[in-house]
């Protein structure tokens, strides 16, 4: 009889691993918007690095309105980094970017700030003013 018992456990614990490693140990809807927001903002730095507008990216197939001051200059778009994507505790997907940007006088900077994604009803793109 104990012997069944430990094998009981031992497949219960098995079990429960195994669903763990199925289902993942944080939330896998967060994970989803977070893997989508960073795919968005790369998707459309990317755009701005070829040259493209903002209001291209509205015209795809899959739309998405993306706001940045830098991009609306007509700044260029030489490099940037995703340096994070996390969650909110509201529920909203954030990037933190490193961009490296070139104004109409060729100056270049180096801009560290945060893009704030939302997903309902539209996809929408918009740098933090404060960071």
């Amino acid at each position: 009889m104990k012997l069944s018992t430990t094998k009981s456990i031992s497949q219960f614990f098995g079990c429960l691993m195994l669903s763990l490693l199925l289902t993942g140990c944080g939330n896998n809807e967060d994970q989803m918007k977070m893997e989508f927001a960073e795919a968005t903002v790369k998707q459309s730095l990317e755009a701005w690095q070829q040259g493209k507008k903002p209001a291209e990216l509205e015209a795809e197939e899959e739309p998405v309105r993306f706001f940045d001051d830098d991009w609306n200059l007509s700044n260029k778009l030489l490099d940037f980094e995703i340096r994070k994507t996390y969650m909110e505790s509201d529920g909203t997907a954030r990037c933190a970017v490193t961009l490296t940007v070139q104004d109409r006088q060729g100056k270049r900077n180096e801009v560290k700030c945060t893009y704030q994604i939302v997903s309902d009803p539209k996809v929408v793109v918009a740098r933090d003013p404060m960071s």
